[in-house]
């Protein structure tokens, strides 16, 4: 998520709890949540979590993350990436 400007919840805050959902209201009053449609659950292996009206929408959001990673990775590595990076 370094970079990429997704929001993040604390690390500290474990998978499936109460605080979780609360940490995930935080970010979406406070941080650019409904525009990006994708957050990171910081502090775990699997915590990417995208969403939307429908899955197109989500999945569109995903890859669009993705891809802005992927450019980023690549910038980052010294390399060439041709693809733009995303909102």
């Amino acid at each position: 998520a370094s970079g990429l400007g997704l929001p993040t919840t604390a690390a500290e805050v474990g998978y499936g709890t109460p605080e979780m959902a609360q940490e995930i209201g935080r970010l979406s009053r406070q941080s650019n949540l409904w525009e990006r449609r994708v957050l990171v659950m910081a502090g775990h292996a699997d915590g990417v979590i995208a969403f939307g009206r429908t899955v197109q929408e989500a999945s569109t959001a995903l890859l669009s993350a993705l891809a802005a990673a992927y450019v980023l990775s690549a910038e980052r590595a010294g390399g060439y990436c041709s693809a733009r990076r995303g909102p």
